[in-house]
């Protein structure tokens, strides 16, 4: 019985070791076809981060340079460049409702002012003291009187409003707004704008003034 039972484990072991050596041939092959593999991968892998920092840097180039050319670029013929967006500062002159018609056939819209430092590159470029070189600008409180509307819908904000506070002009002795004769109901802009920041008058808006438009900067 033992010997049968040693002769059963010298065939096991003789079994194992031929696996074992199978294997042991195996494993060498699969080295080698390995090696190659992880080399392959690695090639590539190295193939794709240098086509990303290469992409990266193109990017980051165009960014700076889309940035820098905007001013000159970024605005059509005839329009200036202010901090992301264009201005145009017409020379004919239409009632409010025309002007808006105008500068939307224009790609724009007439200017929404939404802080001082716009208030300030606009009044200097119509700035003047002549009642009729005056120019619409986009809001109206002709829905509610009182109540100003820019053309986005939006409201006065009344930590951003440039009303002239002198008491009275020639026609009347209210500050503005002051809804002259009842008719007043469009916001202009330029007299005075030499000397002041608060520079905005309403006006009757079926007569003709110039007008500003203002459209987003196209990005290059």
């Amino acid at each position: 019985m033992s010997d049968e039972i040693v002769y059963y484990n010298d065939q096991v072991r003789c079994h194992q070791n031929k696996v074992a050596g199978a294997r042991g041939d195996a494993f060498k092959v699969g080295s080698r076809g390995g090696s190659q593999s992880v080399t392959m991968v690695t090639l590539a892998c190295l193939w794709i981060l240098l086509f990303c920092l290469a992409t990266a840097w193109v990017v980051l180039f165009v960014s700076s340079r889309t940035t820098d050319n905007l001013s000159a670029t970024g605005c059509a013929i005839g329009w200036e460049f202010y901090n992301g967006s264009c201005y145009h500062f017409s020379d004919d002159k239409l009632t409010w409702e025309q002007s808006q018609y105008a500068c939307i056939h224009d790609g724009g819209h007439l200017v929404i002012i939404e802080s001082w430092q716009e208030q300030d590159f606009i009044r200097k470029k119509v700035g003047n003291n002549f009642v009729e070189n005056t120019y619409w600008i986009g809001m109206t409180d002709i829905e509610v009187e009182g109540v100003w509307v820019w053309m986005d819908n939006t409201t006065l904000n009344d930590n951003i409003m440039f009303w002239d506070p002198r008491n009275g002009t020639e026609n009347s002795d209210k500050p503005e707004p002051n809804n002259w004769l009842l008719m007043e109901h469009c916001a202009r802009m330029g007299r005075r704008c030499l000397d002041q920041m608060q520079c905005w008058f309403d006006y009757i808006c079926n007569i003709p003034c110039k007008r500003i438009c203002e459209s987003r900067a196209a990005k290059t």
